[in-house]
């Protein structure tokens, strides 16, 4: 019994390694969900009765490769933030006008970094929190020991 459930926890936990290593692309969904596999081994760890080592250095390699993610879609926000910004100095770089002029386009400048700030912080927002690690299992004097 015990043997069938290792057996069973093995196999998700490969499963879920071969699923999360695989080439990422960083695209919206990926972003959004980053983390998921993380949480779905963290909430089966948990749940366990016999938490094992090895189970717990799978779980340990799902959380880098989440933080890994999670930092890969930060940096790619904060580009897209930052060419964003890029293109609206660029737009509205114009000296050659009116005082009136520079008011109006002043105003339509702050207004559109504030609309990109503000799709910035949503993207941000998005991004799923990495819960922490639980604590190292501990080996009874029950349990069986490796020869």
């Amino acid at each position: 019994m015990c043997n069938l459930r290792s057996m069973r926890t093995s196999l998700f936990i490969s499963i879920v390694l071969s699923v999360s290593l695989a080439p990422t692309s960083l695209a919206n969904s990926d972003c959004e969900n980053v983390g998921l596999d993380y949480i779905k081994a963290l909430n089966s760890f948990e749940s366990s009765p016999g938490k094992s080592n090895d189970f717990y250095k799978q779980l340990i390699q799902l959380r880098k490769n989440a933080d890994k993610l999670r930092s890969a879609c930060i940096k790619n926000i904060n580009t897209d933030f930052k060419n964003e910004l890029r293109v609206i100095n660029a737009k509205y770089s114009n000296k050659e006008s009116t005082k009136g002029d520079m008011l109006s386009q002043r105003t339509k400048k702050n207004s559109e970094i504030s609309a990109a700030t503000l799709e910035r912080d949503r993207r941000l927002k998005i991004l799923n929190v990495i819960p922490e690690l639980p604590e190292k299992p501990i080996k009874t004097k029950f349990q069986k020991q490796k020869p």
